[in-house]
């Protein structure tokens, strides 16, 4: 028999695309490009460069969950700094309050890192997302920040169905 058909979970194209809704600058030369601010190496300015043009919210919170970092995405997203856009998001569903602290908490304290779906509430409805989290910790190898990335699951479109591989 055929396995269920699956219709949730994220839908990617069969090819990578880069959609922008802002024009990026051409990478130019090294040579070209100007000098990071002081105390700041090449290599930590470009990866400051990548998170900021990333698609998907990328945000840091420190141990008592104050956020440290949000990307351009993750300030659209969450309606960071925004109250009339904060006021949309509710608690999140008590599923993944549950699997944050039986499952995601602890895989963070063993191996540093954990990804799967998880969800948040917008406006009354659940917003189901895939999600990576990162442990980043202290010289005593103490969790001292924790990074995710973000992305909402794309709804399949009406009549699309997403079918599993095909047992004979």
């Amino acid at each position: 028999p055929l396995p269920p058909t699956d219709t949730r979970g994220p839908r990617r194209p069969a090819r990578p695309s880069i959609v922008s809704r802002s024009p990026m600058p051409r990478s130019r030369h090294p040579a070209e490009r100007p000098e990071p601010p002081p105390g700041v190496t090449a290599r930590d300015q470009t990866l400051r460069d990548v998170l900021a043009a990333a698609t998907d919210p990328v945000t840091t919170v420190d141990r008592a969950g104050s956020l440290l970092y949000a990307n351009p995405a993750a300030i659209a997203f969450f309606g960071i700094g925004d109250p009339g856009a904060r006021a949309q998001w509710g608690p999140p569903p008590e599923w993944a309050v549950a699997r944050y602290r039986d499952e995601i908490r602890p895989a963070l304290r063993e191996t540093g890192r954990w990804s799967g779906a998880l969800a948040f509430r917008r406006d009354g409805a659940e917003l189901p997302v895939d999600i990576i989290f990162v442990a980043h910790r202290d010289d005593d190898g103490r969790i001292e920040r924790v990074s995710a990335i973000t992305r909402p699951q794309a709804a399949p479109d009406a009549g699309d169905t997403v079918a599993g591989p095909v047992t004979a």
